[in-house]
């Protein structure tokens, strides 16, 4: 039988009696942290302090606070770059100069390559040839 994603997992979780909770929810955080990558860093806390059976609240605190909030900040330049970029040449079409994801032979799902995301600055050719498309853009 094929094996249960995390959130079908999360659901059965979720309808166990309380007292059988805990270790089912350290077990499916130990297993997420084993798969979770190094630089997702708030997420890797979180779920380290579920391993170690702390409270929720317990968990909450253990990620790297000032560090989110720096996180959160950062998104929000982002989103207003993102915003200008879209209502400066729209969201449908690569411009040149953008910046693409290009894929080296061994990537995780991020296209990350030895913790470097390897990208390419578009070109007149790339546009005409059409190699990349709106997905690959990584940069406003």
């Amino acid at each position: 039988a094929a094996k249960k994603g995390f959130s079908e997992r999360w659901m059965h979780i979720v309808n166990l009696p309380m007292h059988q909770r805990r270790e089912e929810i350290r077990k499916l955080a130990d297993e997420a942290l084993s798969r979770m990558p190094d630089h997702c860093f708030g997420e890797i806390a979180l779920l380290r302090a579920m391993t170690q059976n702390k409270t929720t609240r317990q968990c909450l605190h253990a990620m790297p606070h000032r560090a989110m909030y720096m996180l959160a900040y950062w998104s929000s330049l982002w989103n207003k770059a993102v915003s200008r970029r879209i209502k400066l040449y729209g969201a449908h079409k690569l411009v040149e100069g953008d910046l693409v994801s290009v894929l080296p032979l061994h990537h995780d799902v991020y296209g990350i390559a030895d913790g470097i995301m390897n990208v390419s600055h578009v070109t007149k050719k790339d546009i005409q040839m059409k190699r990349y498309n709106v997905r690959d853009l990584v940069l406003p």
